[in-house]
């Protein structure tokens, strides 16, 4: 189910995996949106990758009302990133790799890796 929200004001949304400990969050802090692949650990959650989807200056319909969706495949396993029903990122946590349009920032360390956009978000 879509979440609305107007880009450039402060959101939070989370989703969880249907099944493990995976969540993926998206936060818009009113002058930044990021994408995180969190695994929920005690005592705190873990962040795995975060991937930067836009700056709220730059949005050319930042005054308009924009439906945001997490949707969750492969088990769990992955989550992609929807804003206005356009794949924005994937995160895909059994293979620990990334992809998103902005390939940023690029992140090949600590056993994640980003991988290209190829405009469907599919790799």
């Amino acid at each position: 189910m879509p979440h609305r929200y107007k880009p450039g004001q402060d959101t939070l949304f989370t989703s969880d995996a249907p099944v493990g400990s995976y969540s993926a969050v998206f936060e818009d802090d009113a002058a930044v949106a990021y994408f995180y692949a969190v695994v929920r650990k005690s005592p705190e959650n873990q962040i795995l990758d975060a991937i930067h989807i836009y700056n709220a200056y730059a949005m050319v319909d930042r005054d308009r009302e924009s439906e945001l969706e997490l949707e969750w495949t492969d088990g769990g396993q992955k989550v992609t990133l929807l804003i206005n029903h356009q794949a924005q990122a994937i995160f895909d946590f059994a293979g620990r790799m990334s992809r998103h349009q902005a390939n940023f920032p690029r992140n090949d360390g600590e056993g994640w890796i980003t991988h290209e956009w190829d405009g469907e978000g599919t790799g």
